[in-house]
């Protein structure tokens, strides 16, 4: 920032800076393109690498499919039992208007079609539709998509224990532990993308010795499992705002009542002759707190 407002005091001399700088922006984009369109082709090369080295490719498979299958009980245990039990704890209140009336109409669908864990219009039109305080959610929506990622924390930490399986590896109870805690803290930093964490999942296996030959395999179900904890994050967005709502709504309602009743009166002491101008309103006005002094 300050190198651009250093060049905006000598822009004739400077224009040659700021040619660089928009060059540089379309090579970086043109080379984006071309690594997006071969992107396809570098997973197929992933998975195939891994397969080829694997010696049992059915028992692999067979892993595969319970590793997916306990991944997508974790998320519906999270998202219909966990979730909703959390909230009727803190608001004393029904849970399945948040989750199923507001969080899992075509909206949070959305989210799960399009596999991505940043799908902040969706989730704030689930707290319109239930009647969540717009002040609570402009705020609380955003901070929670950026910090609150419950699906891919579970995500990852299968995928952890799923690689050290396969991979024959030994895993204590502190290293299961040390998992969970990366996982949790990791799924904080990842960014609102499709299969993003994936870099986190390699991450946290190398920093806890589990092998990552077979981390390409993961490929083949993560496209399914990255848009199902979509919508359990989704979810878990909508009852995060919910139970802030449910502390703070009210709060809010009051002191946007008060402001209005109190615009109402100064609108009816200092507005009520609507053919006076727009000069001796302000006559009024400034009369009026003249006297109040």
């Amino acid at each position: 920032m300050i190198f651009g407002m250093a060049m905006s005091v000598e822009r004739q001399r400077t224009a040659v800076m700021l040619d660089f700088f928009i060059a540089m922006r379309v090579i970086v984009f043109r080379i984006i393109t071309v690594l997006l369109w071969l992107l396809p082709l570098a997973s197929i090369s992933l998975i195939a690498a891994s397969i080829l080295g694997v010696d049992d490719i059915i028992d692999v498979f067979i892993s595969l499919g319970l590793f997916s299958a306990a991944v997508v009980a974790g998320l519906a245990v999270h998202t219909f039992i966990t979730v909703p039990l959390i909230y009727l704890i803190f608001t004393r209140k029904n849970p399945l208007k948040p989750v199923l009336l507001g969080s899992l109409r075509p909206g949070l669908f959305v989210t799960i079609i399009r596999s991505s864990i940043a799908s902040t219009v969706e989730v704030l039109n689930a707290c319109d539709r239930i009647g969540m305080n717009p002040k609570i959610y402009d705020f609380v929506v955003p901070l929670s998509i950026n910090f609150k990622k419950d699906g891919s924390a579970l995500f990852i930490t299968c995928s952890c224990v799923w690689l050290a399986q396969t991979e024959g590896a030994d895993l204590t109870s502190g290293n299961i532990v040390s998992i969970g805690i990366l996982a949790t803290a990791l799924a904080m930093c990842l960014p609102g993308i499709p299969s993003s964490s994936l870099v986190a999942i390699a991450t946290i296996a190398a920093s806890v010795g589990i092998p990552l030959n077979n981390i390409g395999i993961l490929f083949a179900m993560e496209w399914l499992l990255d848009a199902l904890r979509g919508g359990t994050n989704g979810v878990s967005y909508v009852v995060n705002t919910g139970v802030v709502d449910a502390w703070f709504g009210d709060e809010l309602k009051d002191e946007t009542t008060e402001k209005l009743r109190k615009n109402e009166s100064t609108n009816a002491t200092y507005g009520q002759d609507s053919e006076l101008s727009d000069d001796e309103v302000a006559f009024k006005i400034t009369e009026g707190n003249d006297t109040k002094l």
